[in-house]
This record gives C-alpha cells, structure tokens and sequence, in this order.
C-alpha cells in the first residue's frame, strides 16, 4: 500500500509576497541555549541549565551569560558564566545540523564561571562575588560586568579562563568589599547597562537615572566619570521610586535608564522609567546633551507605557466605540512598555519591549519620533501580547546581543537564551499546520423551514452585517436559501464567512394501513405500493395480520421504496416509511383492498406517503481558521413569522488550531519556492528519505522524514522522540546549481495529542477519506433475564427461546434454572450444528453495549467560596469557586479534577453542554453492567448560590448493559450477508427476553472500500476513518520514526486514558471506537474503527469528528443511508 501522504492541497487563507533574507514576524528561535528543549524551564540550575537568565553579550567568538535579573523571575543564580568557541555550537545558518541529541539545536556548554566558586552555587557575593549582575559587555580583550544590587562594574582586564578569577578593577566602590550605593562623579546606584565604544566605557547608572561615560576604560578602582547623560551633574538624581517621582520627561532627562548601546557613533539608550529609547545622533561629549530621536513615543515630553491614544498618533485607529468615537487598540508598531534593550547591527534596531512580552525590529535605523516597527518576534503580531514559553515566545525579554549572523535574547522567565535568524521566508504565516485536516475553521448552519409568503422580509445578520431578502410568490424555501448564499459570496463577499448549499437532515415520508372488521378465514387482503403488489390470506383466529403484511413488505419482499412495521402501539395499524428521506417520498403511492365478500376491512392514510421533508440549509464557513472564528455571531431577528430561519447556535463554533503538531503527526508545511520539480518518496521503501528534491526539514534541529515536496507543499513528520511542547521548524534546500537556501524558522505546538482526520479536497467542511470496516454481515441477539435487586432471575422451565434465521428456526426449551449464558451457549451450538447454518455462523459473547453513566448539570449564580463536592467511589473532587468563574468554566474546573494526570481510575468526565447551564457527562470507563456499581454524590456548600445536580436516582451510575449475547456472522462476505434475515422470540412464560439488534444481518461491504454516494455507510455499520496528530502509543517500542508501522508487532494502540482518550461523534451522535492506533504498514496514520449509531438518518453529508481531551478534529463528512427509517 503506498504512503496515505498525497494529499495535496493550498488552503486559501495563505498568501504569498515578496522575500528577502531577513527577520519574520513570529518567528522561530532557530536554536536555544541553557535548556534541553525550548519549553523545559527546569528549575535547577547546573552547567548546563540556566536559571532565570536575563544579560546576554557577544564578542570574540565567545557568548557571556549573566544568570540573574531584578524583576522576579527565578532561580536568581548571581554568576556570569563564559562560553568559549562560540562558532563552534553556534552552527552557520546554512550549515547541516549534525545528529545524534534529542534536541540537536539546543547548545552550549559553559567552560567557566564568575561570582561563584562552582557551577551549582548561586549564593549572592561581594569579595569575589557577585549579586544580581544584569548585563555584561567585552571589546574582545577585556570583559565588564554590572553588578546591579552591589552598586559597582566589575573589570576584568583579561577574559578570564578560569572559574572565580577575581576582578581587576572595580567602578563604584573604593573596594571590592564596599557595596554603598552613592551618587556622585565616581559613584554608582544599582547600574544595569555596561558598553564598550572605541576605548570608552558607558555605564547605565540606573537608579541615578544616567548615563556615565568614561573616555578611556578606567585602570584603578572608583575612577570618575567624565561625562553624565541625563543629569545637569554627578551629584543630582530623582527619588529611586517611581511612583513618587514629579519629573517630566524631556530631550536631557531620564528616568531609570538600563541599557546605553552604540552603533557607529550614534548612543542608545532604553529610557526604562519613561517607556522610550532615546538616541544621540553622536556620543556626547558634555554633561546633559540632549538627544535627537525618541522611539516609544511621539516626542520628547511623553511617557506613557503604550500611548496608544488619539493624541499620541502613534497607533492607527481600530474602529469606533458606540458613540461614534476612535478606539485605539492597546499597543502597536510603535509603542513600547518598560523597554530594557535596545541594540543595532548596523542596519537594523532592535529594541526588547519588556513589557509587552517582545523585541521589536525596525528593518532601518529610524529618523523619526515614534516610528513603527516593520517585525515584532515574541508575538504573533503588533498588537496581541501572550504568554507563552514556545519557541517563537517571549516573556519580558531583557537583554540583546548580535553576532554578525544571529539575534540572541535573554528570555528570563523561559530560563533560556533563544537564538533568532534572519533568513528568506519560504514558510507562510502560519503555513505547519496537521497534514491532514490543514485548518479548523469555525462553522454554523442556517436551516430554513415554515412557509414562504410574498412580501415577507428574511433577515440574516452575520457580525453586524444584515443581509435582507423580500420574499415573492414564486420562491420556495430553497430559492430564499440560494439568494442568501448568494449574497454572501459575491463580490466582495462577506468580510467574515463564506457560505455553501447543503440539505439537512428531514423527514421521512409516511403511511398508515389500518385493518378492522372481523376474521374470517379465506379473506384475501391486497396492498400496493407503487406498482408492487403484496397479498395475504387471512386464517382462522387471525391475529397476526399486520405482523404478516410486515414480513411480507420488508422481509420477503425486500420492498425498494418503503420500510413495513407494525405500529408498537397499536398492533392493528401497519407502518409504512419510505427508505429515503426527504419530498421525494411523498410521490410513493400506495393502496389497500379486500376480496369480495371480506369481513376484514382496511383503510390508508392517503394515496400516496406524505410528510417527507428536507429543508434547504446554508453552511457558513470562517474565512479565516481557528478558534477566533467562533466569537463570529448569527441573528436571524427581524425573520417574518411565517419563515422559521433556524441558526446552529448564536455564534459559529468548532474552529481550533490545526497547528498543533504532536509526535508522530504529519505536518503540512506551505510556502513557496521550495522546489522547481515536485518529488515523492517511493513507496516501495520501509522507510521516508530525510532529503528529497534537495529539501531537508528540521524540526528542533532532528532533520525529519519526509513524504512530498512541491514548491508550494512539504509533507513531513513530527519525530516521535521530539521533547517539549513547542518546536522550530525550517527549511534547508539545495538548489540545482549548488546555492544552499534557508528558511525563516516557524513555531509549532508539541501536545500530547490533536487529532486531524484525512479528507479530500474541497470546500470545508470537506468530504473525509472514510472506508467500509465490515467485511462480513453481523447481528447480534441479547438474552437477559428479569432482576431481584441487582441479581439475575434464574430462567424458569418452559420457555421456548427461538432464533430464525431465514426462516430456519432455533429453539432451546428451558428446563428451569439456566443463567443467561447458559441458554445463549446452548442456541449457539444449535446454529452451528452439523454444518451449520447455511447463511450464519453463531459466536457466544457478553457485550458490554453501554457504559454506565451520569449527567451533571452545573446551575445557579456564581459567587466566589462556594465549593462543590463530587465524590465518586472512595475519591473525593473538591472546587472552590472564583469571583471570576462563569458556570461553564466551574464545570470544566471539575472535568480537569476528575480527568487530571491518569485521571480517575473508573471514569472519565467528559464535556456535554458549554452553554449555560453546561453539562458533563461522568462515564464509567469500562463498557457494560460493571459501571452501575459505581457510587457517585454531588453536593455543594452550605448557602451556595450555585447548584451542581446530576440524574441519578439510587447513588450510583447507571445505565450499563452487559447482557448475554449471541453474535451471528455471515458466511458470505461483502454486501450477500445483509440479504439474511433474523429474529428472535421467547413463549411459553416470562422471565427471560430476547432482543434481535435488526431484523437482518447488517453491514457486510467490500472491506475496505470508500463510502460513496452510490456506496454509503449503513447505520451500525463499522466504518474506518483514518488521521494523524493522535499522538504516543501503547506500546512506544517498535514505533520508528519515518518507518511503516510493522504489521507483525501490533497493535500499537492509542492509550484509552484521559489525556489521549478518542471519543467520536458522527451525526451528532455517539460513535463508538472500536479500534484507535497507528496504521500497519503506514508511516505517521492513525487508523480509528468506528461502530456507526444504528438510528443514523440518511444525510450525504453527515458530519464526523474525533475528540482527544478537548481537542476537537475538523469535520468531514461522509454518507448515510439507513436501510430502517424511524417509525416515529
């Protein structure tokens, strides 16, 4: 079987541009330093790992690291440690990245260690020692240190090479065992900024709210500085706390300055106290010089922290309020909060936006105030701020450093250094996405029904935008169904959604045959449907006449067109449903007649079935994937009463992130020129190529299997040894003629499971790649017996137990104290006697059909303190409500608790309703009658305003059936099997049942083969559908990553705990999963066998989705016929 990888597809979303080699918005780090992965945040510190490192310097081919900041990010190790041979783990952006780690980008080794006598210690120091040193600088032959919280620069006159070699100079202090903070020409207040310029030392004095420059670097201890920037002179400085300072910012002042950099002879300093980054157009050369340009804000005398405002002019407006009046959004291009960074290569500037979680990247030096920035990294755009430790994240990044090829960030709550590259932006925004579902966008129905009436208005408001039609006499509800698809789609179309036709799920058209009268032996009765005719001559004490019309309609005659019952509740009245549904059924005639001289009557409903219906429905699509498309509203106020326009929900639902990319998952990733000539693996292979067409992919640094290459598509997999939650992917190509090309770097999620189901091509929501599962025909007949309590009855003598099959009958005659399994085993062995049945092989089983279950309803108000209790067998579930809770996140808090780590050993909680009030679902995990022991009580405290209340009524979950079982197969495969008809009765007394699941075998199909139209799934049917993103198996070994899963070692399951627990909804119904786990012989597949709700209507698109924890799949959709229309 080849690869299931040729699914290739351009989601519409993505657009291309222009390109150079530079920074990309949201970039990836391409490598960090101080983790075994970007996400690690390990807590203890040694060689290898950093603490909440916040100084980082480059200069002679070594990296300077200072592990310590004064914001409260932790562990504070107060050391400086020295990384030698900086190229040599530093790889050259175009360079192979060299194998053989789990995370070949992490990198670095320290080889020495300042402030501390080893590297486990992190005591805080003053004689030889350091605390909370926050920057360092190096003109290659010498080194300084700011050690912040002891007032003083440290100078090494040499890089040392040795752990703990003492400084040579101290600047602040008389000595090195002084630490008094003093403002004065030679003195120091907690400085957090140190340069070197050409023989000059700059020292940002931070907390004396200045800048010192020393015109040569000093040689002997507490040297004066011989010019201030920020201050009149060495002696005057503001109040050390902010809140209570008066001073206004202008072009000579400062507050809080914590770095000053240099390129060419241009001074920059990030001004941290009045949100901004002032720039001398020279190095001053005279005490209080005035700077030239200010970024952060629009001019010299403002200072507040993203002045995003209508005055400020430095954000664009966002829209108006209610009034009328401009909003702004909360940050932009241009603002800055609590800055602590700013550095230039030359050409670019880059300033680390602390508070807002970023750096910023101006591709020019700028020349005007309050210019914007044209790249932020950190974030996914200039005016969002998150919070995240990925590898295209930043949290209150605090230092900058630049090497010639490569941008470094001290990441301090992270407890990195992330590595960022520019490089050419082959990946689009957004383009590594699951291989198989490519997006999730949100979604929502509109379903028309009622009646149309001229001069009526239909109304549908989408976000705000109405769309308005005026019905006439001629429409019907379809035509008013495509006028607004039409008006939705067409040019310009709506900003938000677009919309496609579709049929929802109807009626089925219907008839009744009612017989009356008397008996009389001879009677002939006739019924016709369509040009068919079915004749029945009624015996002596006939009672069974409708039951007879029946078997004849639906059993022997397999009529094409209807489906026969007789009414449960009136056994004289016959049931006839037409197989399809919709108003095509209503064109079905039928008729009924008696012979001359009959004394039974018979009446019909009509001369054709009626009630049919299948109302036209438009699907609205998010435009733009993902969950932000599920705050999308519909409205359909204004409706006229006669045209009932029903919405899905008052919002679009269902978009998630189909960037999320688990071990094992195919990826997509999309971009341009990747290739000039498309290449596939051959699929003859056991294994993936890591170079095709010239192209390698990295994720982490593991160069990783691929399928396909296309210039616009990759597919690839996930390694299924990647560690952490978050990765960087790029690119490496070799072009024919030798070029070696790289790639921007992207960030992917790494979660434990996200499940994306393969479909084909197409509008979403897109047809899935679904295949019949059932080579063989089945049926299933429970036997179950009455109850004392909890206990079985044991069967009394007499009872006739029949099973027919084909009109052959079975019967075991009881003689008296027979469990259930016992008379199930005995019908077994009558089947399969001799030979056997011709058209069925019998098997004794006990199904668990049902687990057992409660639902829990969440109700009331919120109010911080009130508590609510679930206790389920000896476990104990307790939470406390916040202030800022809503009902539905209460109900989601008590899911967490019951699901956290392997989650409770007897249940798993699972979501129902998020609208108020939310409902969840405790469901024992073990199918069948064992779950309904299962204590569970629910109470909560004493004048609560909430309410938690749940269904059961005895203390315990219920509803699990395990009853005795008698499985038959068919003997022939395929589609013959469902031709065998079965029942099954008990006379002779009660006490024992006897319940046939159809009345003929169900389900048999070429295995294998695609659901189609002209093939549709059968209700009860197991299909298979097949996905990737579904995450580890048990068990993990003999899994190999680019490798065919072997065929011999299986199964490798998904693990049916609560993390990565597969539930399956097809029609809005549950679909059981027979089987989850990777694919045989496929690479990176997961194959999910899903046992089919058996009351499923017809619905060519019925939709489908898979669950992992609350991770929602897309949807695709598949077709339904249900050979057993609903009677009711």
């Amino acid at each position: 079987m080849k690869f299931l990888s040729a699914f290739i597809c351009i989601p519409l979303w993505f657009q291309t541009a222009a390109w150079a080699i530079d920074f990309s918005t949201f970039q990836a780090a391409r490598l960090v330093i101080g983790q075994p992965n970007f996400t690690a945040e390990t807590p203890v510190s040694d060689q290898d790992i950093l603490g909440a490192a916040g100084g980082v310097a480059v200069a002679g081919n070594r990296l300077f690291v200072l592990d310590a900041n004064r914001f409260g990010a932790a562990p504070v190790n107060n050391r400086l440690l020295i990384y030698e041979n900086l190229s040599g783990f530093i790889s050259s952006p175009d360079a192979e990245i060299v194998p053989g780690t789990a995370c070949p980008v992490c990198v670095g080794r320290p080889t020495t260690v300042l402030g501390q006598p080893d590297f486990t210690s992190k005591n805080p120091g003053l004689q030889n020692g350091l605390n909370k040193p926050t920057a360092a600088a190096s003109d290659g032959v010498q080194l300084a240190v700011a050690d912040t919280d002891n007032n003083r620069v440290l100078i090494w006159r040499t890089i040392p090479a040795v752990s703990a070699t003492p400084p040579d100079v101290v600047l602040g202090q008389p000595d090195f065992a002084t630490s008094s903070p003093r403002t004065d020409q030679s003195g120091l207040r907690g400085p957090q900024g140190v340069w070197f310029h050409n023989g000059k030392l700059i020292i940002a004095d931070t907390q004396n709210a200045r800048v010192l420059i020393f015109n040569s670097v000093p040689t002997s201890n507490n040297a004066k500085a011989d010019v201030v920037v920020g201050e009149p002179d060495f002696s005057t400085r503001p109040s050390p706390d902010l809140t209570a300072s008066n001073i206004k910012p202008a072009a000579n002042n400062m507050l809080d300055p914590v770095t000053a950099t240099t390129v060419g002879e241009k001074l920059i300093v990030t001004d941290l106290g009045f949100n901004r980054v002032v720039i001398f157009n020279s190095i001053p050369t005279s005490n209080s010089a005035s700077a030239d340009l200010v970024l952060g804000q629009p001019d010299m005398a403002s200072q507040f922290a993203n002045n995003s405002t209508k005055d400020s002019k430095l954000c664009a407006s966002s829209g108006t309020d209610s009034k009328g009046n401009p909003t702004f959004p909360v940050r932009c291009a241009a603002t800055l909060s609590f800055p602590r960074f700013a550095l230039s290569d030359g050409t670019r500037l880059f300033i680390a936006d602390g508070g807002n979680d970023r750096v910023l990247v101006y591709k020019t030096f700028p020349t005007a105030n309050g210019a914007p920035a044209d790249v932020v990294l950190g974030q996914k755009d200039f005016f969002s701020i998150g919070e995240s430790n990925g590898a295209g994240s930043l949290r209150t990044p605090s230092s900058l450093a630049w090497d010639g090829d490569n941008l470094y960030v001290a990441d301090p709550f992270s407890r990195r250094i992330l590595v960022f590259t520019p490089a050419e932006p082959l990946i689009l925004d957004g383009g590594v996405v699951n291989g198989a579902s490519y997006q999730i966008p949100a979604e929502g129905t509109v379903t028309f029904g009622g009646t149309v009436k001229s001069g009526d208005v239909a109304k549908l408001i989408i976000n705000g935008k109405e769309y308005d039609y005026t019905e006439t006499a001629t429409d019907t509800l379809q035509t008013i169904r495509d006028n607004f698809l039409h008006q939705i789609n067409d040019s310009p179309g709506d900003p938000v959604v677009s919309a496609r036709p579709a049929v929802g799920q109807g009626t089925y058209a219907r008839g009744a045959v009612t017989f009356g009268g008397s008996i009389q032996a001879g009677d002939v009765v006739t019924i016709q449907i369509q040009d068919r005719r079915y004749t029945y001559t009624v015996r002596q004490g006939d009672t069974q006449v409708a039951f007879n019309f029946a078997y004849l309609i639906r059993d022997q005659g397999k009529d094409p067109d209807v489906y026969a019952d007789v009414d449960p509740s009136d056994h004289t009245k016959l049931i006839l449903v037409a197989r399809q549904q919709g108003e095509a059924g209503n064109s079905i005639s039928y008729k009924a007649s008696t012979s001359s001289g009959a004394k039974i009557t018979v009446t019909t409903g009509g001369a054709t079935l009626t009630g049919g219906s299948s109302p036209p429905v438009l699907i609205l699509v998010a435009r733009t994937p993902g969950s932000a498309g599920n705050t999308i509203s519909l409205d359909t106020t204004g409706t006229a009463a006669a045209l009932n326009m029903t919405t899905s929900s008052s919002t679009l639902s269902g978009g998630n992130d189909a960037s999320e990319a688990p071990p094992g998952t195919q990826i997509a990733i999309f971009g341009h020129d990747f290739v000039t000539t498309s290449a596939g693996a051959d699929s003859s292979q056991e294994g993936l190529p890591t170079e095709l067409g010239g192209v390698e992919v990295y994720m982490n640094g593991i160069r990783s299997p691929i399928y396909i290459v296309t210039p616009n598509q990759i597919n690839a997999q996930v390694p299924f040894e990647m560690q952490g939650s978050s990765m960087s992917v790029f690119l490496r190509a070799t072009r024919p003629d030798g070029q070696v090309v790289i790639s921007v770097a992207k960030p992917a999620a790494v979660p434990r499971a996200a499940p994306g189901l393969y479909a084909y091509d197409g509008p979403e929501p897109r047809a899935g790649v679904v295949v019949h599962g059932m080579a063989r025909a089945r049926g299933t007949v429970a036997i179950e017996a009455t109850t004392t309590g909890s206990t079985p009855n044991p069967a009394p003598a007499g009872l006739k137990v029949q099973i027919i099959i084909n009109g052959r009958n079975y019967t075991y005659t009881t003689v008296g104290g027979e469990t259930t399994d016992q008379i199930r085993d005995r019908l077994v062995t009558l089947i399969n006697a001799g030979n056997g049945d011709p058209d069925a092989q019998a098997e004794a089983s006990n199904i668990g059909i049902l687990s057992a279950r409660a639902r829990v309803t969440i109700n009331g108000t919120i109010k911080a303190g009130d508590v609510v209790t679930i206790n389920i067998g000896s476990r104990t579930y307790i939470y406390t409500v916040l202030a800022s809770d809503n009902l539905p996140t209460v109900a989601n808090q008590l899911i967490n608790l019951i699901n956290a780590g392997a989650g409770d050993p007897n249940v798993t909680a699972r979501l129902v309703a998020d609208v108020t009030p939310p409902e969840f679902d405790i469901i024992a995990r073990q199918l069948g009658a064992v779950g309904n022991s299962i204590t569970l009580t629910i109470t909560v405290s004493a004048n609560a305003s909430i309410t938690a209340t749940t269904n059961v009524k005895n203390g315990t979950l219920a509803g699990g059936s395990t009853p005795s079982t008698v499985i038959l197969n068919a003997r022939s495969t395929g589609k013959d099997g469902n031709n065998v008809s079965y029942s099954a009765t008990v006379s002779g007394g009660s006490g024992i049942t006897a319940t046939a699941q159809t009345t003929s075998l169900c389900c048999g199909n070429d295995f294998f083969s695609p659901v189609t139209p002209e093939n549709p799934a059968l209700p009860g049917e197991i299909i298979t559908v097949f996905g990737t993103g579904l995450g580890l198996t048990d068990p993990k070994e003999g899994v190999v990553t680019g490798r065919r899963v072997p065929a011999d070692h299986g199964p490798f399951k998904v693990p049916a705990v609560p993390d990565d627990f597969v539930s399956a909804l097809a029609g809005g119904k549950t679909a059981d999963v027979d089987f989850v786990g990777l694919m045989p012989g496929q690479i990176g597949v997961y194959q999910v066998n899903l046992l089919l709700n058996s009351a499923l209507p017809d619905d060519l698109m019925t939709r489908l989705t898979i669950a992992q924890g609350f991770f929602v799949s897309n949807v695709v959709t598949f077709p339904v016929r249900n050979r057993v229309p609903p009677l009711q």
